[in-house]
């Protein structure tokens, strides 16, 4: 039986590299898309397109039929994009659960579902999914959004197992918020220290900057929230073995 630190270090490790590993597989999958984008939007300058537009207010170079190929690429884009990410977070926290839950799969289904499910959020406000990148609120989004609701359906899958981890809950959720904010002071500190060397890179390598910056946040949040959810989960799971 693992101790409670070493299912902490465990935890900490296989959810801040599911979330940093998740935001990276948003840069390969995007990558990929942008080679078979819809003919619509091949004279397109995607850093011209700002981080969000709104349908009622298009710019002039913009028309109505080119907005809408660019909406409906973007979100078949996320409809793949969200499910990886849930699907890798679950695997890699299911490494530290398979010693004490006999079946797995259903944490991994339940990751995989509650990252897809928030493509209902981009379906009711469209600025979401549009821009050259995610900009700064759909990292959040998706953090808080996707693990808000892989939480939800975890526990209750939990509940069914008769794992009763209301606790978890709370304290995984709330470790998601308070990751976002050290993520985003990390992010600012780091920008201070290095400022010159980043704006260096986001003018020579932009791709590779953009997908650093999500890497960081990811990482950091995912380890923020591991570490704070790991004790009441750890006790539930010893409970019942």
């Amino acid at each position: 039986m693992k101790s409670l630190k070493k299912f902490r270090t465990q935890w900490v490790i296989t959810t801040s590299l599911g979330y940093l590993l998740g935001f990276l597989s948003f840069i390969l999958i995007s990558a990929v898309a942008s080679s078979i984008a819809p003919e619509a939007m091949a004279d397109i300058n995607r850093a011209d397109i700002p981080q969000q537009l709104d349908p009622e207010n298009l710019p002039d170079w913009l028309d109505r039929s080119t907005y809408e190929a660019l909406y409906w690429h973007n979100l078949w884009k996320h409809l793949i994009m969200y499910p990886v990410f849930g699907a890798l977070l679950g695997s890699l926290q299911s490494l530290v659960l398979k010693k004490y839950i006999l079946k797995v799969w259903p944490w991994i289904l339940a990751s995989t579902f509650g990252f897809l499910i928030i493509i209902s959020g981009e379906l009711i406000q469209r600025h979401l999914v549009m821009g050259p990148h995610a900009g700064p609120v759909e990292p959040i989004f998706i953090v808080l959004g996707g693990g808000g609701f892989m939480g939800l359906f975890q526990w209750y899958w939990l509940k069914t197992q008769n794992i009763r981890a209301t606790k978890w809950l709370i304290l995984w959720i709330s470790g998601i918020i308070l990751g976002i904010i050290v993520a985003i002071a990390f992010l600012m500190g780091l920008g201070a220290l290095i400022g010159d060397a980043i704006a260096s890179l986001e003018e020579n390598a932009p791709k590779v900057a953009f997908g650093i910056e999500l890497g960081l946040f990811g990482a950091v949040t995912g380890a923020v929230a591991g570490w704070i959810s790991a004790k009441p989960l750890y006790q539930k799971l010893v409970r019942r073995k």
